[in-house]
């Protein structure tokens, strides 16, 4: 058999002064359609299509001395292929057609030249997102982790060209999400879980030779 598709991406961008720049993105993605081979034959798997939408703005204030970044987007997936428990192992886990997927989101970043000693950098994204996947008893149930937001500061001091000291701070709100379900252990069986990182906050200091 052979599999034809199609993907691409268009941008549309918009000045809305010298420091201002805005645009608005569309993109089509595709994951190949599969097979899943067993002692029973095999089960074809529809191929996976994202259509993923963006609109963002990029600019800076104060003669270039703080600088931001802005965006919003959506994902909307069509046949989403997911792993699920296999009945019948070997293998332990096969991939299945999970049906519709979507995915809210949000990213800033700024930037702070406040002298040419003094740097700050502010970061925070946002995601929501959630599918229908198949339960123990082929039936749709819905999986889904709420949204959460991600809350980092770094402020950094440079000395000279070669000595910089930074104070920095990630997931200051200790917000605890996940960043993996289900995958890292299917070739062991063994569903796993992976916790976001903690909150957690340290000084570097770096020197250039």
């Amino acid at each position: 058999d052979s599999f034809n598709s199609w993907v691409g991406r268009a941008v549309l961008g918009y000045k809305i002064g010298d420091n201002i720049n805005t645009y608005a993105s569309m993109s089509r993605g595709r994951r190949p359609a599969m097979l899943n081979v067993s002692d029973l034959g095999t089960d074809p798997i529809a191929p996976e299509i994202v259509w993923s939408y963006e609109l963002g703005m990029k600019g800076n204030a104060a003669d270039g001395r703080f600088v931001y970044d802005l965006s919003v987007f959506y994902y909307d997936y069509n046949d989403f292929q997911a792993s699920v428990q296999n009945d019948a192992p070997p293998p332990f886990f096969v991939t299945t057609n999970a049906g519709k997927a979507h995915a809210l989101g949000f990213e800033a970043s700024l930037f702070g030249r406040f002298n040419d000693n003094v740097n700050g950098w502010l970061n925070y994204g946002y995601i929501d997102g959630g599918f229908n996947a198949f339960d123990d008893d082929g039936t749709y149930q819905e999986l889904e982790q709420d949204g959460y937001g991600l809350f980092n500061l770094r402020a950094g001091w440079k000395f000279n060209q070669r000595w910089d000291v930074a104070v920095w701070g990630n997931n200051l709100a200790d917000e605890e999400y996940l960043i993996d379900a289900g995958n890292t252990g299917i070739l062991f069986g063994i569903p796993t879980v992976i916790a976001g990182p903690d909150r957690s906050y340290g000084v570097t200091l770096r020197a250039k030779f």
